[in-house]
């Protein structure tokens, strides 16, 4: 494999993990918690979150986005469109996951911690939550899939290119 293409394949690798991830939340995860007592759909995210810091999520997350601002970077050096996607990609992710993360999902799952289970507004609570980062995810779930798509798409055209 050139040089020039072992970036875009880690992040097909690496944001096709990610998009993989956020997607088992949206499609089991979370609604297997929408089915549960509320009580203890609320304790079982709070763990989830709280085992989400560990460091094989770390690298899956973190090194998609060190590869999104790493092809952001490389694009500035390739030829104009496979440049232009791969930095498009890179936006998308960047935007799309980490950034949704951080302004969404991560201030709905430090208000869930804050929630008792035990408590009579826990229903109401986990209810608002479930809605709110579902569409959260959603999004991230989206943009991972798209910058994926996106950097398929150029390496199949840069392949093309070639012959």
């Amino acid at each position: 494999m050139q040089a020039d293409r072992i970036l875009p394949f880690a992040g097909i690798l690496w944001f096709g993990l990610m998009a993989g991830f956020f997607w088992s939340f949206s499609a089991v995860v979370m609604p297997g918690l929408e089915r549960a007592e509320p009580a203890v759909a609320i304790a079982a995210m709070q763990d989830i979150n709280v085992a989400v810091r560990n460091p094989l999520f770390g690298i899956g997350f973190f090194g998609a986005a060190l590869i999104a601002v790493a092809l952001m970077v490389r694009s500035a050096f390739m030829a104009r469109f496979a440049g232009a996607v791969n930095a498009a990609s890179g936006l998308v992710y960047l935007v799309g996951v980490p950034g949704v993360t951080v302004l969404g999902n991560v201030p709905l799952n430090e208000a869930l911690a804050a929630v008792d289970p035990a408590a009579g507004s826990a229903a109401a609570a986990m209810a608002d939550y479930l809605r709110d980062w579902m569409g959260l995810n959603h999004v991230r779930t989206a943009a991972a899939l798209v910058a994926t798509a996106m950097l398929l798409w150029s390496f199949g055209h840069g392949r093309r290119a070639e012959a």
